[in-house]
């Protein structure tokens, strides 16, 4: 006993030191933080005031060319996005810049990526390394952090899992009230369609504001012109429940490979979990050479405890705190995938009611969004041939105004031919039927 206090008695040696080394190391960042701008020019050895330096005239642009009069570039073109898509983006981004929650979730986020916060974070790790100052309050975070209780925005780890979570229940929000407007907006019975547009409006109006809800508004409406389904659009049979799993795997699938959060996030986890066998072995070796040379009753006691705490440090700081960071990515993720899959299912839920109802705006609004998630050709495989009838009568007002005037003058596989024509900027698109008398659509999009 008396043996083993004397282990306990030395091995607490190496505390004080751990801590002046910690003083000695961040002092020299704690001044510089607070240097005056005019201490620039100050002798740090006498405190006297130095001579001014000259002034460096700025070089000459012409001469600048001159030395390198050849200019390389390169031009990328990327594809434009759907209408619907393109809307979605565009209240999603007005409803995230309108919240107060937001703005407060960014600046702590922006506060945590500083130089100074990341030090103090550092130093408050180093500390609880040496004194366990934070008792048993990091299991207590993890279980709010697992029930999502109590969370607060205390370092980086929590501010962007927050602000992660509030970015896809705000998009998912926007979605559903565009999806209720394609509703409104394609319904065969007008009382019920103005009831629907009603509802999506003013809740659109909260999260976005007064002005980019009658925007949105107006912009459904004027595409709504433009949409011309044939009819055999509509002949596909019900899914069965085997079938639409299959497809809502298929579009989770899709997803996750090409969303850019899924893949951030991803790349973090990696960093933990995709160490090579080497590294791990030479951890397990050099912490249990540290551990057991520190029961030593010798001067090898502190010193290798003074080891093991550059070791950890350097490796990424202990194990519990790797533990909780990688806890808020788990959630992060869970939170993403969460709105990939409800945003799966709220498409092809709605796709079925738009055939059933024959509503052509609520049909493509779907199909734009299933082509978002999995890609241009991943649509033919979740729809089969509707899809492409669908896109083939739409495609022509989401390309450039000469690819546009080339696929209106394409047949729609209904066996109508069409007149095209540019006028005012805009692209007439008349089918031959209402040419001759009968009922068909005239259509025109805004270039």
């Amino acid at each position: 006993m008396f043996m083993f206090c004397r282990l306990q008695y030395r091995t607490r040696i190496a505390e004080p030191i751990l801590l002046a080394l910690l003083l000695v190391g961040f002092a020299p960042s704690v001044v510089a933080s607070g240097a005056k701008p005019g201490d620039a020019n100050r002798d740090p050895g006498q405190g006297k005031q130095l001579a001014a330096t000259p002034v460096v005239s700025a070089p000459n642009p012409l001469a600048m060319l001159q030395l390198h009069p050849t200019l390389h570039g390169g031009v990328s073109v990327a594809a434009q996005a759907e209408p619907v898509v393109q809307c979605i983006d565009d209240l999603t981004e007005q409803a995230l810049r309108r919240s107060e929650e937001m703005q407060r979730l960014e600046d702590a986020v922006s506060r945590h990526h500083t130089i100074k916060s990341r030090i103090t974070s550092f130093s408050k790790v180093a500390a609880n390394w040496v004194l366990l100052y934070r008792g048993d309050s990091s299991s207590s975070e993890a279980g709010d952090v697992i029930l999502e209780e109590k969370l607060k925005l205390k370092d980086k780890s929590s501010s962007e899992y927050l602000r992660q979570k509030l970015v896809d229940e705000l998009g998912l929000e926007v979605t559903y009230n565009v999806l209720q407007l394609a509703t409104g907006l394609g319904s065969p019975d007008p009382q019920d369609g103005q009831d629907q547009i009603s509802a999506a409006a003013a809740t659109l109006e909260k999260l976005v504001g007064p002005e980019a809800a009658k925007n949105a508004l107006a912009e459904l409406t004027q595409w709504r012109k433009t949409i011309d389904i044939p009819e055999p659009a509509y002949g596909q049979r019900p899914w069965s429940i085997a079938q639409r799993r299959e497809k809502v795997k298929y579009i989770m699938e899709s997803s996750i490979k090409t969303d850019p959060v899924i893949q951030d996030i991803t790349a973090k986890v990696h960093k933990y979990n995709r160490r090579s066998k080497l590294s791990l072995a030479t951890s397990r070796v050099v912490k249990t050479t540290l551990g057991l040379a520190a029961f030593s009753p010798t001067i090898v006691s502190p010193a290798a405890q003074v080891a093991e705490f550059f070791f950890v440090m350097a490796t990424g700081g202990p194990e519990e705190d790797k533990l909780l960071s990688e806890l808020y990515l788990d959630k992060r993720l869970n939170s993403r995938s969460k709105y990939l899959n409800e945003k799966a299912h709220l498409v092809l839920d709605n796709h079925q009611m738009a055939i059933l109802t024959h509503n052509p705006v609520l049909l493509v609004c779907t199909e734009s969004l299933i082509r978002q998630m999995t890609g241009p050709d991943g649509v033919s495989v979740v729809l089969g041939q509707a899809a492409q009838l669908t896109e083939q009568a739409n495609r022509s007002f989401s390309l450039p105004p000469e690819q546009a005037l080339q696929a209106a003058a394409t047949p729609t596989g209904t066996g109508r031919s069409e007149e095209t024509s540019k006028a005012d900027g805009r692209l007439i698109r008349r089918p031959a039927q209402a040419a001759a008398g009968r009922p068909g659509a005239v259509t025109a999009v805004e270039q």
